[in-house]
């Protein structure tokens, strides 16, 4: 589990980086919210120049043995999703990685529309 994401943009022109970070609001390990906070800080950084590379990086790490316990309506949904995560890498493990696109949302019938869908959220 973290407590903050470090996002880093690697310009195409310049190859220079730029790097910003983002303290959660409590310790996570759910894909949904690592991507979700950390689209919030590509476009808010971001100026649409061509990218060559986009790096994650979780930081402040903390063992999920030691979390305190909470009733909070955000960390119950976060706790139900990792339940998910959990469960979709189990059905990933098990069929394969196509499979594990479909459950995702993802448009496979083209490889047009799989090309539009790569970054439908940026």
């Amino acid at each position: 589990m973290c407590n903050g994401i470090q996002v880093g943009l690697r310009s195409a022109e310049n190859l220079g980086w730029i790097e910003r970070q983002k303290k959660l609001p409590f310790p996570s390990r759910t894909r949904k919210l690592l991507f979700d906070q950390a689209n919030i800080l590509i476009q808010r950084h971001w100026n649409g120049e061509p990218l060559r590379g986009i790096g994650l990086r979780a930081y402040n790490l903390v063992d999920d043995d030691y979390l305190q316990l909470t009733i909070l309506p955000e960390m119950l949904k976060d706790q139900r999703d990792e339940r998910i995560d959990l469960a979709v890498q189990d059905i990933h493990r098990r069929m394969g990685p196509f499979l594990n696109k479909a459950l995702m949302g993802l448009d496979l019938s083209s490889e047009e529309s799989a090309q539009k869908n790569a970054f439908r959220r940026f």
